[in-house]
Order: structure tokens, then sequence, then C-alpha cells
């Protein structure tokens, strides 16, 4: 093979088309977030002042933000959001460090809580700390909610669209003749604590992007199909770039493991080999990492190389085989080395830690084994589809790989982090279905070729010669 024929052969119109949706997604990141930090910040701190007690003590309130870790984010959210921000600073100097007040006093304990009563009060005296290793796109939508709404409109506003794109993913899967996959999603949504979500804004970001990236597989997938199967890589970039911009590192593995599980249903009936599964979760990663190092690199352009230590620092210690004294509420007094057991079973014993969920998942399976069984003893096996099974294990196995990598960022925050798991549960309960025969995928046999006899063809034949025949006497006569 010569060097023009692999040129010719690399699929040069898709890298071009996906490294200008990147740099595309920067500017528009970028933009957004500076239009949000050109809204007032006055009535963003009211709205949270009126409501600020309630706040600071909605554990005890809400019973979906029992853990302390939940509400606290959310604390975290709204100060960045509604804070004053430092006088001679620009608007892009702003957008790329995410400044918000702290106490001022070395005497105040430096909580979440402290954080944000020093934001809202307007006695209070602070000081600045930013934020800069994060992009913190949610604030693009959560400055003009606060602008205009309180809190708790907001966790209900947020969790009736959450519901409802729930409903319409699971009413397109009956649609597509998916419904038999339906149970294994929504068993995996269910254990997630919906609840939760719902009532803590730093698990929406995850929720959404995974719901709507499921809708819109399903509803665009025959238009991608016929146009340019490379453009399933470019909305998985897509993907891994939004999951990057608004979430806060909470269990963004599953906005990629869930499509590609639905991704590897729908593609059941065809032919379609592993590696372009594999190729559709590296472009996932190039989009994720490329997404964060563009906003690394923006920081250390603005605010000073500086700012690039600590994502080292960062990156190092979440990275990291340690673990410290006091955080996180499974097994925390264990200090130095953390095993990736320590870190999987942290996440595990809240997916099974009930006995209520270990009947729920153990029925499903349960189901599901006679459902193979029945299907086998009735001849209704399918032909394995080998490229389909082959990427619903890679989906499973995809969690396993993320704790591998972070291994302190999952113990230290396993009480969300254990959602990643999520994706091993919906992958693993699409596989039954699976084997059995489905008639919305059944060869259709191909439209009989109308048989003509020989009298036919002689009738045809003389036709044609009286024809030719008078034209030829036609032409003699002029």
């Amino acid at each position: 093979m010569t060097i023009q024929d692999t040129w010719s052969r690399l699929p040069i119109r898709s890298l071009a088309r996906n490294a200008l949706l990147l740099v595309c997604g920067v500017l528009v990141g970028t933009l957004l977030l500076i239009c949000s930090y050109a809204l007032p910040t006055g009535p963003m701190r009211e709205h949270i002042l009126f409501e600020v007690d309630d706040i600071c003590s909605s554990k005890e309130a809400l019973p979906g933000r029992a853990n302390a870790g939940n509400d606290a984010t959310d604390m975290q959210m709204l100060a960045i959001a509604a804070s004053e921000l430092p006088e001679g600073k620009g608007l892009i100097e702003n957008v790329m460090m995410a400044p918000y007040l702290v106490p001022a006093s070395p005497d105040v304990r430096m909580t979440q809580e402290a954080i944000l009563r020093a934001t809202v009060d307007p006695e209070a005296e602070g000081r600045f700390e930013i934020y800069p290793r994060y992009w913190h796109g949610y604030l693009a939508l959560l400055k003009p909610q606060l602008l205009v709404m309180d809190y708790y409109s907001i966790l209900m506003l947020n969790g009736m669209a959450l519901l409802c794109l729930f409903t319409a993913f699971v009413v397109l899967l009956f649609r597509h003749d998916l419904g038999r996959f339906a149970p294994a999603f929504v068993l995996a949504f269910l254990l997630g604590s919906p609840v939760t979500v719902s009532l803590n804004m730093q698990y929406y970001s995850c929720a959404y992007i995974t719901l709507l990236a499921l809708i819109a597989m399903l509803v665009l997938y025959k238009r991608l199909e016929s146009m340019d199967k490379g453009l399933f890589g470019s909305m998985f970039l897509l993907i891994g770039m939004v999951t990057n911009y608004v979430d806060f590192l909470t269990y963004p593995i599953m906005t990629l493991g869930m499509p590609l599980a639905l991704l590897a249903v729908m593609q059941r009936g065809t032919n379609r080999s592993f590696g372009s599964y594999v190729a559709n979760a590296l472009w996932w990663l190039v989009g994720y990492g490329g997404m964060w190092a563009a906003k690394w690199g923006l920081s250390a352009l603005v605010l000073g190389p500086q700012t690039l230590q600590e994502v080292v620092n960062q990156l190092i210690v979440r990275s990291s085989s340690q673990a410290a004294t006091g955080i996180g509420d499974i097994k925390a007094e264990r200090v130095g080395s953390l095993s990736y057991y320590d870190a999987l079973y942290g996440c595990w014993v809240r997916i099974i830690g009930a006995a209520t969920l270990r009947v729920l998942i153990g029925s499903f399976a349960l189901a599901n084994v006679v459902y193979v069984v029945w299907a086998y003893k009735g001849g209704r096996m399918n032909k394995v589809p080998v490229g389909s099974v082959l990427a619903l294990v890679f989906a499973a196995l995809l969690p396993f790989f993320w704790v591998f990598v972070l291994k302190n960022h999952t113990y230290m925050h396993s009480y969300f982090v254990y959602r990643i798991f999520l994706v091993t549960i919906a992958a693993l309960g699409c596989i039954p279905p699976l084997l059995v025969k489905d008639k919305s995928i059944a060869v259709r046999a191909p439209a009989p070729v109308p048989q003509v006899t020989t009298h036919e063809v002689s009738e045809r034949s003389e036709r044609g010669a009286a024809r030719d025949q008078a034209q030829a006497q036609a032409w003699s006569r002029e």
C-alpha cells in the first residue's frame, strides 16, 4: 500500500469537522460565560438571602439532601453565581477566575455555609478566592435563573424538567421498538436516587446531558446513519465537551456509557465492528479532555502560568492512592494507602448495600435468566450480534477504568460517584434481550422478480420487428 493510498483512507473530513467543533465549542462556551457574568448579581443575592437559613439547614428539611456533601456543593455553586466581582477585573478575567467571597476573619471556620453567608450578607467583610480549574459552565444557566427566581423554585423547575425528559426517553424507546430494553435503563436510573438528583443542582449536569444525549440518539439515529457514520463520533465528541463544560466532576462517565449502550442496541441488526464503538468512546475522551485543556490554557494565558500548578496538584491528588482522615463517610478512618478495592467498595455499597436494592437487582437478573431460557426452549434465540455485545461489555467496564484512574476522587466522593456504575447495570441488562429474536430487525425477503414466458417474449419480438419495418419504409419514401 502506497503512502497516497494510506492518506486517502484517513478520515480527514471527520478529523477536520471535529477539530472545528472543538474550537467552536471553546469560543461559544467562553462567550456564554461572558454574557452570564455581565448580568447584575444584586437580585441574585437577594433571592438567596431571603432563604439562606433554609438552604443551610436543608439537609434536615429535605430527605434527598441528607448527605452533608450534597448541599455543600450547591452552596458553593450559589456563592460563585451570586458573588460580587473584584474591582478592576474584566469580564474575561472573571470568567477564567470564577471568583467568590469568603469570610475575611481567620476565626471563622471556612465551610461552604460560611462562604454562602459571606456572599449574600451586605455587612459581611470578605476576601476573594478563585476556582479556575473548572469551566463552571453551569453558570450560563444558573445566573439567569437566579436573576428571576429563588433557589427552591430552581430545584422544582429542574426536577420537573428531568422527569419530563426521562418520560420522553422511555416513550421513545417503545416507539422505536426498543421497549424490551427499557427495564435495564429504567432500573439504572431508579438506582441513581432520582429524588436526590432532583434536589441537588450539582447532579443536574450529567443527568441532563445523559437524557438529552439518549433522546437525540433515538431521534437522529436514522439521519446520522444515512448521512455519514463519522457523525456518531462528532456526536460523542460534543457530549464529552458539554459534560466537561458544565459538570463538577460528579459522574461524567455516565454521559458516555449510557449513549454508547443505546447505540449498541440500536445497531444490533448491523455488522458494525467493535472498533467503531471504541472510536466513539475515544472521541468522547477527546472532547472531554480537549475542553478541559482549553480551559487550563486560557486560564494560564489570562491569569498567568501559576494556575497550571494548581491543576497539576489536583491531578496528582485525585489520581493518587492516598486518602485523608475524616473525609468521606465510607471507611473514613483509613489513612494512607488506598486500594482499588476501597474505591470500588465505597461505590457498590451504595448500590447493593440496602436489602431492598439487592432484592430489586436480583429480581431483575432472575427475570432476564427466565426470559433467555424461555427464548432458548422456544427456538427464539437470535444469532449473537458480536459487535453490539462486545460494545455493551465495553460500556459496562468503563466505570471500572474510571475508578482505576481516579481512586482518590472516587473514594472521597463515593456518595455521588457511585452513579457511574449505573452504566454497568444498564449495559449488562441490555445483553439478554439482545440474544432473543427481534421482529423489528428481521431481514425482509426481496421482492419476487416477475417471470416472463416464452410466448410473451415472442410477441414482444414480433411487435419490435413490425415497428422497425414500418420505420424503414417511412425512411425509404423520404
